[in-house]
């Protein structure tokens, strides 16, 4: 037989015995070379021989209890997560209608500023437009406007 059929058969034989060993899940498979020969078993290597661990064993399924188990504490952090995300979007609503509020009352604090400011400015008019009779009367409405005015603005 030729050295190449040797490893041939070597590799197969090898690989039929892995083969077989995979339906067994519960045995380790240790691969061991000495002076060039290996050989496969379910004990470790002796010393003086290297080897290694092809196969481990599969863990054993765990249980109904644990299953359940599981599957309880997942739906306990599902509903966790769900009641965390309900509250933050909660939140964020209630900031966004803080904000539109908030938005809405300074526009309409900007609109009575600027309201009274054009008061003003008409009342100065009047004041410099004013006959001599009528200037006294023109300055009162000048003064009440610019009070109405700095009540308006200073908030903006």
């Amino acid at each position: 037989m030729s050295q190449r059929n040797k490893l041939f058969l070597s590799k197969l034989s090898s690989l039929i015995f892995l083969l077989t060993l995979s339906g067994s899940s519960l045995a380790t498979v240790y691969r061991c070379e000495q002076q060039g020969k290996i050989q496969y078993s379910q004990t470790p290597c002796p010393s003086g021989q290297t080897g290694q661990v092809l196969h481990q064993p599969l863990p054993p399924a765990p249980s109904e209890s644990e299953k359940a188990q599981a599957t309880g504490i997942a739906n306990q952090e599902k509903a966790a997560a769900n009641k965390l995300e309900k509250d933050q979007h909660t939140r964020e609503q209630k900031q966004e209608r803080e904000l539109r509020q908030l938005s809405a009352q300074r526009e309409k604090q900007k609109k009575q500023c600027d309201r009274a400011q054009l008061q003003v400015k008409w009342a100065k008019e009047d004041v410099h437009q004013a006959q001599p009779k009528a200037e006294a009367r023109a300055k009162q409405k000048l003064k009440r406007a610019n009070e109405k005015a700095a009540l308006a603005c200073h908030h903006s």
